[in-house]
């Protein structure tokens, strides 16, 4: 029962990503764009990254491969993107080790 109830709200929040300008990366549906540093850099206004997100991105295809503090790494199919949270929101870019 847990695992059908694990399942469901998993499957139910998947809708609620939608992809990115970063290599598609997801980002919660609801999070606003509120600086644009470059094409490949944005700050998001959001509640931040929680388990659920992170579970989320992998159902996506990102794997983490590397965190320091606020900051996370994820990778898929090369692409490297860096996300680094913060109290009201996040930073999404390009990796520079790409």
């Amino acid at each position: 029962m847990v695992l059908l109830l694990s399942v469901l709200v998993v499957a139910l929040s998947y809708g609620t990503l939608r992809p990115s300008a970063v290599h598609e990366f997801p980002v919660p549906f609801h999070a606003e764009i509120e600086t644009v540093h470059s094409e490949n850099s944005f700050t998001y206004k959001h509640t931040g990254i929680n388990r659920l997100y992170l579970l989320q991105a992998r159902l996506w295809g990102w794997k983490k491969v590397d965190s320091m503090g606020s900051l996370q790494v994820f990778e898929k199919d090369g692409k490297r993107v860096d996300v680094i949270t913060f109290q009201d929101g996040f930073d999404i870019g390009a990796s520079i080790e790409e």
